[in-house]
């Protein structure tokens, strides 16, 4: 008998997907800045903690000195390091997926001969029973940045007992 704890290795093939997400993101964010306010590292603002300010602090994580050096001085140009956003996005979706699944274990725990079908990109949909009942779980995966600047993400779900809308406090009250 299948469970979501069976299955974890299922939810795998969502790691490239919000990786995917996240470079999408991070070069948007770049490009935007660059547009408005010109390469990182070379803005200043006014002097007060502005949005640019702000903004360049959080791309540099995300950037490399210009003249390829590992040091430069302030003011001096930086450019988007690839490898770093590729590598900071893997780590991301990784910590992402096993939180995800994490969350599914504690939801879903009474769920039996689970499966993951009908995955179109960020969207997917889980099927399994609780006792005689047929449950259908549909979810989504939504890139957010806080405000604070930090990437997370949401996976909201709608569950159906038996073709029906259900709460997840009505669900957790089928398994008992």
């Amino acid at each position: 008998m299948s469970t979501i704890t069976n299955i974890k290795s299922e939810f795998d093939q969502f790691v490239p997907v919000i990786k995917a997400q996240v470079v999408e993101h991070l070069n948007a964010s770049f490009d935007r800045f660059e547009k408005e306010y010109g390469k990182v590292g070379t803005y200043r603002g006014n002097g007060a903690w502005d949005h640019g300010r702000r903004e360049q602090s959080r791309l540099h994580a995300f950037a490399k000195f210009e003249h390829g050096g590992s040091t430069g001085r302030s003011g001096d140009p930086m450019v988007r390091s690839q490898e770093r956003i590729d590598g900071f996005a893997q780590k991301c979706a990784e910590d992402q997926v096993a939180g995800f699944v994490a969350k599914l274990e504690k939801k879903l725990c009474d769920l039996t001969d689970c499966e993951v079908v009908d995955v179109k990109g960020p969207s997917f949909v889980i099927r399994g029973n609780v006792g005689n009942r047929h449950v259908v779980v549909r979810q989504d995966i939504i890139l957010k940045r806080s405000s604070k600047g930090t990437l997370f993400n949401q996976f909201p779900a709608r569950i159906y007992v038996d073709g029906k809308f259900t709460p997840e406090s009505k669900f957790k009250g089928l398994g008992a």
